[in-house]
């Protein structure tokens, strides 16, 4: 049991990587905010569940000047990219667990 925890573990924390580095990256041409700090805490619970809290510590660098309607669009299909990714990586999670026996 505690192996799979583990594995999960991991695999959550290359998820909450991924998401990280791709806002970092999505930002370092031109950048609006300042990321100084963050903390990512995982707890597994006793039944085996997790519980994710993220804390983040910012500063606003300044206004892009991107008209409100634009920076909507181009956000939202960054974010419909994060969750094509988030899929992947739902499906491999799976494929993991299913291949030690952990179907879900």
């Amino acid at each position: 049991m505690k192996k799979i925890l583990n594995a999960i573990f991991t695999l959550v924390l290359l998820y909450a990587g991924i998401f990280t580095f791709s806002a970092v990256k999505v930002n370092a041409a031109n950048p609006v905010d300042e990321l100084k700090d963050y903390t990512i805490t995982v707890d597994v619970r006793n039944d085996g569940t997790l519980d994710i809290s993220y804390d983040l510590i910012w500063h606003v660098v300044e206004d892009d000047g991107e008209p409100f309607e634009e920076k909507m669009a181009r956000l939202t299909s960054e974010l419909s990219d994060l969750f094509k990714q988030s899929h992947k990586l739902e499906a491999e999670i799976k494929e993991k667990l299913g291949a030690i026996g952990y179907e879900i």
